[in-house]
């Protein structure tokens, strides 16, 4: 379902304007932060995720997360993951390119 969902996300941003990215990648869940394979949009102009999964209702939209820890796309593409706040919410998540394993990789990681 994510990637249908993220299929519809980009082309509908893409149809408005917005410079976006298609990202098969990792939501990182669990205690144990396990990598779990997962499809979303990178929105190029906000430097955040479009993640449509995270919504159950329409009135949730839209469903952007913001990196809480400044990690941008050029970050990701060297490994970092992307730890995020839900905009309106306390909601978070961790994403990141690498789809499977365990475990979050910062910034700080990467230097």
């Amino acid at each position: 379902m994510c990637s249908e969902l993220a299929t519809l996300a980009a082309f509908i941003a893409e149809k408005i304007g917005w410079k976006v990215k298609f990202v098969i990648g990792s939501v990182i869940t669990g205690q144990d932060n396990w990598r779990e394979a997962h499809a979303y949009v990178w929105l190029d102009d906000l430097g955040a995720i479009l993640d449509l999964t995270a919504v159950t209702d329409i009135n949730e939209l839209p469903a952007i997360f913001m990196p809480t820890d400044g990690t941008t796309w050029n970050d990701m593409t060297q490994g970092s993951d992307a730890t995020c706040k839900r905009i309106g919410t306390n909601h978070q998540e961790v994403f990141g390119l690498e789809a499977g394993g365990f475990g979050i990789r910062t910034k700080e990681d990467q230097a």
